[in-house]
């Protein structure tokens, strides 16, 4: 049988089968979500992107992006981080606890759980280093047409990755790319 007893596990003993709660419990529970919508973000992110850009991808192109990037990904994302630096910062200062500017700053990026202070913005954090990285991406898949992705895919499998700097993810390169 595919779907395990959740039933059992959760104290649902009894006659019958419960299909349609296995199903939810599995798409729900097991994050299925979670491992779907963030790749296809990814795409739709990387699709809108390279959407208006010419065959040559020019440099006028590559700043008019990043300058509208910095309206929609950097500033959010300033603010979500600044939010919540300014808030641990109070708290620290009303618990008359010692401030470590440093780390703090360090939160902007990654914290001591991977990402950001603010950890949902790491989706944003990844996608403006993608966008960043953007031009080298647009030439090597040129270059390489399928060949590119296809090799970020199997390192993906493999889970063999180049670096562990944070922003800097498997993930966000490859389907930003797809």
């Amino acid at each position: 049988q595919y779907w395990p007893d959740v039933n059992t596990a959760c104290g649902l003993s009894g006659g019958g089968s419960y299909i349609v709660y296995n199903i939810v419990s599995r798409v729900f529970a097991d994050n299925f979500l979670g491992h779907t919508c963030v790749p296809l973000f990814f795409c739709i992110s990387g699709y809108l992107f390279f959407f208006t850009i010419s065959e040559s991808y020019e440099l006028s192109q590559y700043k008019r992006k990043i300058k509208s990037r910095c309206k929609s990904l950097l500033v959010p994302y300033v603010i979500a981080n600044g939010v919540m630096i300014i808030a641990v910062t109070l708290l620290s200062v009303i618990k008359n606890q010692p401030i470590d500017f440093f780390n703090l700053l360090a939160d902007f990026w990654q914290g001591e759980k991977g990402g950001p202070i603010d950890m949902p913005t790491w989706y944003i954090r990844d996608l403006m280093v993608v966008v960043v990285f953007s031009p080298i991406i647009f030439y090597a898949i040129k270059k390489s047409k399928w060949f590119l992705p296809v090799v970020i895919l199997i390192c993906w499998f493999l889970n063999v990755w180049w670096t562990s700097v944070p922003g800097l993810g498997i993930r966000s390169f490859l389907f930003f790319s797809i």
